[in-house]
């Protein structure tokens, strides 16, 4: 997390939005740089992003190529912010945004279209088709603010397709002319001709943003560029595989409402580790926007000062460097709990930054993210793949084990090689290459754990006649079941409540004559509940092998993830938390008696270890999209226990906010710590000797 250039780290990243509509008369009328840049300093950020192109398509300087904001008069935002921040010892980054939903009217060739040729705007989004010419009026917008003004880079918001497509002139000539074949009229994902489509989309989108790019660069090539991008997200925005390959730092933006709010933070670092292929990273904290009728989104309601440090902390300790985004009032004001969140937030973060530097995670478990399933499998439903991907991500989390994110790029370099186990929660579409990865590593010591669909598809999700990996799962393909239930036996069964597991999705699978049946599949109840849609009870169990052993792997025929992210019953968790022990409970570095509410990472700085702690524990305690409390507290937790596994014992053990030390012994090769109290963030630190 840290470098020679200032954009390689530290980065206490202050996301500065202004969004405003033509009709903004109390726009910018209480705006003073000077007073605005001290205010902004005080709560110590050491980049800012300020507006120069807002999503209406407004410049807030007096731009030569965009159409200044009506209510800009005289004044030159972006300009004055620059230069007052800069002589502050603030790095600056403008904002420029693609959507520019103010000139449809006088730029109608710009817009995506529908297969009927409609404009396809709603509701305040809409975005221009990154194959019309648009391109040529962005790379002049870039450029002419990298010849006004000393910005230190650009960030380049809201670029890529929208949901439905395009289906403009543009696209359509490009397709034929790159790809050979007629623009498809309909989604059709047994054809081809729409397979190539989407890799066409995901081709254009990164061609265009990077001539945008390079239009800024040529000006200044020291200019740092950030394009905001979503790691796993749907193939229809087209942007998800671009970062990597255009920007100087990988960057995303989430919305945190909601139970998931607590985690999606950490998550989003995570997954901008893998996708960021080395390159700094930073997560963007959308703001709480109340609407009149019910909270919903962002704007200029701030989070408490304790759900931003929660969400802060929970970036810090899986990898990335934190951004939280604020919006001032139309006049110019600050909300002022606003910059008191952001204050302690940074303060905390600077309070343990040494020990972020250079600090990598310790490997031991790699969950795949496959971008492929995501694309191919999850298609026009994304929940189908991404609610796998999370049920499993968060019963890793719950259970205290620390793990990694990996993609296929990582997998096909060799990255497994540094991993006991691979998790494959319903990674449905996989090349053969990566399947012969996958094989290369269990024959090579290491272990995976699967589930449902991996492996029955290619990767771009035509269906095989057996999983690709079935001789390595020990099991072949039959046919797709219905809901149902799983009852585990052995050593899977440990912990568990005794109740048949729940699976919303199961497929019907045979073992081979070479692996262990670890549990079987419960029939649900024939019993016809209509008009009434509650579940089936589970009835009689049948022949059917649903969790399987052979040798150093475990495959599970129903969506345990998925699952546990619709129904949330524990032995979900006790489920893959009790596969990962039987399959590398002698390989685990670190174990933690904690309340499944405590996050946890484990990771190195040279030889000196750090076990990351954040207390999830919080008032906030539904999660259900209906109920949008803030997290004002968080509940401390007492007396952890911190068993991190070493040939020797250590020199010293410490905390890493106060130098506090903490009590610890050395036992048949682990180091026990004892962690008498945990508010909201905690680096154990264990010096070597």
């Amino acid at each position: 997390m840290s470098g020679s250039k200032w954009h390689e780290g530290p980065i206490y990243d202050w996301h500065y939005d202004y969004y405003m509509s033509a009709n903004a008369p109390d726009g910018f009328t209480l705006f003073d740089s000077e007073c605005l840049a001290d205010e902004i300093c005080s709560a110590g950020p050491s980049l800012v992003v300020i507006f120069a192109l807002n999503q209406h398509g407004y410049a807030y300087y007096p731009s030569q190529v965009a159409p200044p904001h009506p209510s800009l008069g005289a004044l030159d935002y972006t300009g004055s912010m620059i230069s007052a921040l800069h002589r502050r010892g603030v790095k600056v980054i403008t904002y420029v945004n693609y959507m520019n939903i103010d000139q449809r009217a006088a730029h109608p060739e710009w817009w995506q279209r529908t297969r009927n040729g409609d404009e396809v705007y709603e509701a305040g989004w809409g975005v221009p088709c990154p194959n019309g010419p648009i391109r040529d009026y962005m790379r002049a917008v870039v450029a002419e603010v990298a010849e006004r003004y000393p910005t230190d880079g650009f960030f380049f918001d809201m670029y890529g397709f929208n949901r439905t497509g395009c289906w403009c002139e543009n696209c359509r000539e490009k397709v034929v002319s790159q790809v050979g074949r007629p623009y498809p009229m309909r989604e059709d994902w047994g054809s081809e001709t729409w397979r190539r489509l989407v890799d066409f989309r995901y081709a254009s989108a990164t061609e265009t943003i990077t001539a945008i790019r390079d239009a800024a660069k040529a000006v200044r090539p020291d200019l740092v560029w950030i394009t905001h991008t979503q790691p796993l997200s749907p193939w229809y925005r087209s942007t998800n595989a671009l970062s990597p390959v255009v920007d100087d730092v990988v960057h995303t933006e989430i919305s945190t409402r909601w139970g998931k709010g607590r985690w999606a933070p950490g998550q989003t670092a995570k997954l901008l580790r893998a996708y960021g292929r080395g390159k700094p990273r930073i997560v963007c904290l959308a703001d709480l926007h109340m609407y009149w009728d019910k909270p919903k989104g962002w704007f200029y309601i701030p989070y408490s000062a304790t759900q931003l440090k929660l969400q802060v902390a929970s970036i810090l300790a899986h990898g990335a460097w934190p951004a939280p985004y604020t919006e001032p009032y139309p006049d110019g004001r600050n909300n002022p709990y606003t910059v008191q969140g952001i204050r302690e937030a940074f303060a905390m973060a600077r309070t343990v930054e040494a020990y972020l530097i250079d600090s990598e995670p310790v490997k031991c478990v790699a969950l795949h993210a496959s971008q492929k399933t995501q694309d191919f499998f999850g298609r026009d439903k994304p929940e189908s793949y991404r609610l796998a991907f999370d049920g499993a991500y968060k019963a890793l989390m719950e259970s205290h084990i620390p793990f990694d994110v990996i993609t296929d790029d990582q997998i096909l370099e060799g990255g497994l090689g540094d991993y006991a186990l691979c998790v494959l929660s319903n990674s449905a579409c996989t090349s053969d290459a990566v399947n012969e990865a996958l094989k290369t590593h269990v024959a090579s010591g290491g272990a995976l754990l699967a589930t449902y669909k991996t492996s029955l598809y290619d990767e771009y999700g035509r269906m095989r006649r057996d999983f690709g990996l079935s001789e390595t799962l020990g099991v072949s393909f039959v046919s797709d079941y219905e809901p149902a239930y799983v009852r585990a036996t052995g050593p899977l069964a440990v912990g568990m409540t005794g109740s048949p597991i729940i699976q919303q999705r199961h497929l019907r699978v045979e073992s081979t004559e070479d692996s262990e049946d670890l549990g079987t599949l419960i029939a649900p109840s024939p019993t016809d509940l209509a008009p009434f849609t509650y579940v089936s009870a589970p009835s009689r169990e049948t022949s059917w092998p649903a969790l399987v052993r052979r040798g150093r792997v475990i495959y599970c025929s129903g969506d345990v993830g998925y699952t546990f992210m619709r129904a949330s019953y524990p032995d979900h968790v006790r489920l893959i938390a009790n596969s990962v022990e039987l399959l590398i409970g002698d390989r685990l570095p670190l174990r933690v008696k904690a309340p499944s509410t405590v996050d946890i990472a484990l990771a190195s700085q040279g030889e000196r270890i750090l076990v990351h702690l954040v207390n999830m524990t919080t008032n906030q305690v539904v999660e259900d999209e209906g109920c949008n409390a803030d997290t004002y507290e968080v509940i401390p937790l007492h007396f952890l226990e911190v068993r991190v596994r070493a040939d020797r014992a250590p020199q010293r053990v410490y905390r890493a906010t106060d130098g506090t030390d903490l009590p610890w012994r050395y036992e048949n090769g682990w180091t026990v710590v004892e962690v008498p109290r945990l508010d909201i963030y905690e680096i154990v630190v264990l010096e070597p000797q």
